[in-house]
C-alpha cells in the first residue's frame, strides 16, 4: 500500500534540520536585496535519499532535484502562486494529476508549463524510482517580461491566455542540454568563480532549452539584426500587415496567416516589419493593445473586464497584471486619478 504523503511532510522533516522547504524556496524565488541565494536540502532518511539544489538567478529560481523514495509514495501538495517553469526531466517517466485532471511527462524531456496558484498537485512515486527535475521557475510578471525579448508571438499570445494548467510544449533533451546540465552538476569552481560559472552555464542551459522548444533567442536576435533589402511593393505590404494585425486585438493573426494575407515569406516579414517599424510584431501589438486599454479606462465608460475583453484578455488578473508592466499602474488606479471634467450646466432663470 502506497504512503500518503503532503508536501508539508517533507516540509515539516526540513524544519527538523532548521529550515523549511517551502518558506525557503519562496524565499529565495522572491528574493530582490543582498543575502545567500544558493541553498541546498538533503531528503530526510526515513523518505529515502536525494537532495534539493535551489539558486537564485536574475530572471528566475533555478531547482535540481535528485530523488529515490524507499517505498511508493502518493504526494500531494497546493500550488501557492501562479508560475512558469521550464522544466527538464532527467529521471523517469512523470504523470500526475491537476485538480484531478491527468497529465504525463516523458523521461528525458524539457517542457514548458504553467500552474495556477490554488491547484492541486497529486503524484505517485513507486519505491526506489529514480526522480530527476532541473527546472527555471517564473512568476508571471518574470516570464512575461522575458518573453518581450523573444521573437515568438504565438507563444507570447499562448502565454498571455494560459489558465488553470497547461503544457505548453515538449521536446527530448538533445546533447547540447546534456553537456551542459553535466557543467552545472560539476562546477569546478569555489567562492565567487563558482556563482559566476554557475550563471553563466545555467544561462546557456536555459537558452538550448528554450531553443529546443522552438524558442530561439540566438536565431531571433540575429535574424532582428540583419538587414533585409525591400522593394517599394514590400513596404507597402509591411505597412498593410501593420493594418491586419492591429484591426483586432481579440483575434490577432499569426506570423504564418499575416505573411500569407500580405504576400511575403515569414523570414521575410519579421526582418522587415523590426526594420520598418522598428519594433518586432509581437511588441508592436502589445504596445498598441495597452495603449488603447489606457484610453478605455480613462474614457470611464466600460468597466475593467470589458476593456480586458476588448483588447484581447479571457483573464482578468492577466489583463491588470500587464496593464502595470505598461503603465507602470493597474487600470483601477489610472481611472481614479483621472480627472473627469464635465460641463457646468446651463444657468436658467425662474422667468424664462
Amino acid at each position: 500500500m502506497a504512503y500518503q504523503m503532503h508536501a508539508i511532510d517533507i516540509d515539516d522533516a526540513f524544519r527538523e534540520q532548521g529550515d523549511s522547504l517551502f518558506n525557503t524556496f519562496y524565499n529565495v524565488h522572491h528574493q530582490t536585496g543582498p543575502g545567500k541565494d544558493a541553498m541546498r536540502f538533503w531528503i530526510p532518511t526515513r523518505f529515502g535519499e536525494g537532495h534539493l539544489d535551489l539558486r537564485k538567478l536574475a530572471d528566475a529560481t533555478f531547482s535540481l532535484g535528485t530523488t529515490r523514495f524507499n517505498r511508493d509514495v502518493n504526494l500531494s501538495d497546493n500550488v501557492a502562486s501562479s508560475i512558469f517553469s521550464i522544466r527538464i526531466n532527467t529521471g523517469a517517466d512523470a504523470s500526475f494529476r491537476i485538480d484531478n485532471t491527468a497529465f504525463s511527462v516523458a523521461s528525458q524531456t524539457t517542457s514548458l508549463r504553467y500552474c495556477q496558484q490554488g491547484a492541486n498537485y497529486q503524484r505517485q512515486f513507486s519505491r526506489n524510482e529514480k526522480v530527476g527535475d532541473l527546472a527555471f521557475t517564473f512568476t508571471e510578471e518574470q516570464f512575461h517580461q522575458y518573453l518581450e525579448s523573444l521573437e515568438h508571438p504565438e507563444l507570447s499570445r499562448a502565454v498571455d491566455r494560459a489558465d488553470y494548467f497547461q503544457l505548453f510544449c515538449q521536446a527530448k533533451i538533445d546533447a547540447k542540454q546534456r553537456y551542459l546540465i553535466a557543467k552545472l552538476t560539476n562546477n569546478p569552481y569555489k567562492g565567487a568563480l563558482e556563482k559566476l560559472y554557475f550563471d553563466s552555464v545555467a544561462g546557456e542551459l536555459l537558452i538550448a532549452a528554450l531553443g529546443s522548444l522552438g524558442v530561439d533567442n540566438n536565431s531571433a536576435a540575429t535574424a532582428a539584426c540583419a538587414v533585409v533589402k525591400l522593394s517599394a511593393h514590400d513596404r507597402e505590404m509591411l505597412l498593410y500587415a501593420e493594418e491586419l494585425l492591429l484591426q483586432d486585438m481579440r483575434n490577432p493573426p499569426t506570423i504564418s496567416a499575416l505573411a500569407k494575407s500580405v504576400g511575403l515569406n515569414e523570414n521575410k516579414l519579421k526582418r522587415g516589419f523590426k526594420q520598418v517599424f522598428n519594433n518586432t510584431i509581437f511588441k508592436t501589438l502589445n504596445e498598441y493593445r495597452m495603449q488603447h486599454a489606457a484610453e478605455l479606462v480613462k474614457k470611464n465608460e466600460m468597466s475593467i473586464a470589458e476593456i480586458a475583453n476588448e483588447t484581447g484578455y479571457a483573464n482578468v488578473s492577466k489583463f491588470i497584471a500587464a496593464f502595470k508592466r505598461n503603465h507602470g499602474v493597474t487600470p483601477g488606479t489610472m481611472r481614479s486619478k483621472t480627472s473627469y471634467s464635465l460641463p457646468a450646466a446651463p444657468s436658467t432663470s425662474p422667468h424664462e
